[in-house]
């Protein structure tokens, strides 16, 4: 083992923790401002995901300072890990399980209702919450060098995951695709939506990955651990963000600044009623009704 791949990436993993715990603050505190009018579950939701994070960032803090303070100099230092790591496994697939079950109850609103569409989240999901506490409880008390022999439980976990958010991402844009109607500030809206899940499910999935890489590659060191303390943050992240952007997607969509122009040609006139001539002053009255919905993520609309 060496400093770089050891206690400098204990290091790297709690810095960048770090700022990713401050953006989720700041999209808490965004999101509780601009939406207090959401359901309250939702509300109470975002409240338990924000508290999870703040232990789980108290965890990661705990990790960096046993080990880079605490047992500095000490030949031991990497032989028993302390006990904040495996608290931090349980506390990551916690607030992702929550963070999933999100993203699974949009699904649902959005498929009007489908269940079965929302079964594979579910379930892996689940796989990844039952595989990663088992890992938890086989790596508690082993020092850090037996860590590589426990393997099959950490691969089905991050597989459990891995596939959940795949599978949502897929959904979600086949759903969008299928939504476009041809006009183009409706269509640009939707376009913009694409992005977000490709774009949310892309980072985590990669981090994910290179997670994956690691333990498989370097089980003797720490990097995969770093990038454990990153995983949750960016999830939480991406889900918060989604719902950080419904004004600003709300506001492309009902711009009063854009007219709706229908050109009323003879030949059009003509063809509609079989007649070849047009009236001198033809008149379009347009109707426009006030609706106020509920969408899927638990805000209005209007």
């Amino acid at each position: 083992m060496s400093l770089g791949t050891t206690f400098g990436a204990i290091l790297l993993g709690l810095v960048t923790s770090a700022v990713l715990y401050g953006i989720t603050t700041v999209q808490t505190y965004i999101y509780f401002r601009r939406y207090g009018d959401d359901k309250p579950v939702l509300k109470y939701t975002v409240s338990v995901l924000w508290v999870l994070d703040t232990f789980h960032q108290v965890l990661v803090t705990h990790i960096g300072y046993t080990l880079l303070v605490v047992r500095w100099g000490s030949l031991t230092a990497l032989v028993v890990p302390p006990w904040s790591i495996p608290a931090t496994i349980i506390c990551t697939v916690i607030s992702d399980s929550i963070v999933r079950l999100l993203y699974a109850y949009r699904l649902l609103k959005l498929s009007g209702g489908n269940y079965w569409i929302t079964l594979p989240t579910v379930i892996g999901s689940a796989m990844n919450l039952a595989a990663s506490t088992a890992y938890t409880a086989q790596v508690a008390r082993l020092d850090f060098d037996k860590w590589a022999t426990v393997k099959w439980s950490f691969y089905w976990g991050t597989a459990g995951g891995y596939t959940a958010d795949l599978w949502l991402a897929i959904c979600f844009v086949a759903i969008l695709i299928r939504s476009r109607t041809g006009f183009r500030r409706t269509d640009s809206v939707i376009r913009r939506l694409m992005v977000y899940c490709v774009n949310t499910t892309l980072l985590t999935s990669l981090t994910l990955l290179v997670m994956v890489v690691t333990f498989t590659v370097m089980p003797d060191n720490l990097v995969y651990i770093a990038f454990y303390m990153l995983w949750p943050k960016l999830l939480l992240n991406a889900g918060l963000a989604t719902y950080n952007a419904r004004d600003s997607l709300r506001g492309d969509a009902h711009s009063p600044s854009e007219l709706l122009s229908i050109p009323l040609s003879h030949t059009s006139y003509a063809s509609a009623f079989g007649s070849t001539r047009a009236p001198t002053n033809p008149v379009l009255n347009i109707h426009i009704e006030k609706l106020t919905e509920t969408d899927a993520t638990g805000g209005s609309t209007e």
